[in-house]
């Protein structure tokens, strides 16, 4: 797909060349961690009873997704040592749903994507070509799984427990969703997702345990992130308590969720957006946006335009949560994969999050733009905020008016002095 830029035929004043100054700041959110990944799981992991009721050789799946978890490879790569050193044979099954493009070629590249493949975590993959029909929920949703969750001797459900960014619920991002949509395959997800919102809240938790009946389940796994982004809770559940402890874990998680450090913005600069960072490529209980055809938007933040610069690596040219940015780059625009982030975005059922925002040729006319069409009368006040991505919060860059009212805040502190952005000579922020 081509696009034809504007040439020496913009409307005049439309790119002021003002800017505010900017400074660097940090944040100072809870920061619980774990001390030792390694022992953690160790703990975890060889408590479990269900441990000790499998004859030796028999197969463990453990779930891998999408989401770009702290240490995702390690923690697999131990699980993995872990079961190994109790005889039984260990394997990943990709577990994503209709992300990769609803492919098991798609699916490995995503997890190679975040460093995960047999010859890193240490296990075979396995599954994520082949769903089987298990049954029916009472509102007629068909319910699917992997077929080599259905052949292994034991499973264990891996996943990060955290806010959902489409719905609120007891259950929302964690171990139930996974099982429910990630191991039901591109099959499973579009038959939640034909009822929209009404899937998510009501199917997720019928459909998961539909699933836990027809597999051998062995445990969960849940982790629970800092603001940073690092693992702050690690915690095996028989399976028995994996419903009423995700339900724990996930209060424990949204208590932990960091916000911007300021409610009313002009412009939010977000440097790259992707499937890894969220769901929707940006954290929607972050940039207080979700679009979704009669659903209430967040009262706070509130920000009037949001621009994204880059898609990351890792995405595989999904592009998904697309409109929630109002300004994206033409480099962001030749990475995007339409096959990959419309099979996503239809599955969901969310398709006005299909529709491509403005693209401009650089950082500079993404910035400019958005000030103009943020209703700024003088652009050097403009209230910006500036962050890597919506996982990456504790360091970001503020513009002067922002910093004066967050300036008394004391989990707030600057880092150097007030500066004027620099461009390269395509425009491009220096960074």
């Amino acid at each position: 797909m081509n696009i034809k830029f504007l040439s020496g035929t913009k409307p005049q004043g439309l790119y002021s060349e003002k800017l505010p100054r900017f400074i660097d700041i940090v944040c100072d959110f809870k920061r619980p961690k774990v001390p030792n990944i390694e022992d953690s799981l160790r703990k975890n992991i060889l408590s479990l009873a269900s441990l000790k009721k499998l004859p030796k050789g028999a197969s463990v799946g453990i779930t891998a997704g999408s989401r770009g978890i702290s240490g995702y490879c390690d923690i697999l790569k131990i699980a993995g040592e872990l079961l190994r050193s109790q005889g039984l044979k260990p394997f990943a099954i990709p577990a994503m749903g209709s992300h990769g493009g609803g492919t098991a070629e798609g699916r490995r590249e995503i997890l190679k994507g975040m460093g995960i493949t047999e010859k890193s975590c240490g296990i075979p993959i396995r599954g994520g070509d082949s769903y089987v029909k298990i049954g029916t929920l009472p509102n007629g949703i068909t319910v699917y799984t992997d077929r080599e969750a259905l052949g292994a001797d034991g499973i264990i459900i891996f996943n990060r427990i955290k806010p959902h960014t489409d719905f609120e619920g007891t259950h929302e991002s964690g171990l139930l969703k996974m099982t429910a949509v990630g191991l039901g395959g591109p099959q499973g997800a579009a038959q939640i997702h034909s009822m929209g919102i009404k899937g998510l809240k009501e199917c997720i938790i019928p459909a998961a345990k539909k699933i836990f009946s027809a597999i051998h389940l062995m445990a969960g796994l849940g982790i629970v992130e800092n603001s940073a982004g690092e693992t702050a809770i690690i915690k095996a559940f028989e399976a028995d308590e994996i419903i009423d402890g995700e339900k724990k874990l996930l209060k424990i998680a949204k208590k932990l969720h960091p916000s911007l450090p300021a409610g009313n913005i002009d412009l939010l600069v977000v440097d790259r957006m992707g499937k890894e960072i969220s769901g929707t490529g940006m954290d929607t209980h972050v940039i207080g946006r979700k679009v979704i055809r009669f659903e209430h938007e967040s009262e706070k933040p509130r920000i009037t335009r949001i621009v994204v610069l880059d898609l990351t690596r890792q995405s595989k040219g999904n592009a998904a949560g697309l409109a929630l940015a109002d300004i994206i780059t033409e480099r962001f625009f030749k990475k995007i994969d339409f096959d990959a982030f419309y099979f996503n975005a239809i599955t969901s059922t969310f398709i006005d999050r299909g529709k491509i925002p403005v693209v401009v040729k650089n950082d500079r006319e993404a910035f400019a733009l958005a000030i103009k069409s943020a209703w700024v009368r003088a652009p050097e006040r403009a209230r910006i905020i500036r962050i890597k991505d919506t996982l990456s919060l504790e360091r970001m860059s503020v513009s002067e008016d922002v910093y004066r009212s967050i300036a008394g805040n004391k989990s707030i502190s600057k880092k150097g002095g007030f500066y004027n952005l620099r461009f390269d000579a395509r425009g491009n922020l220096v960074r």
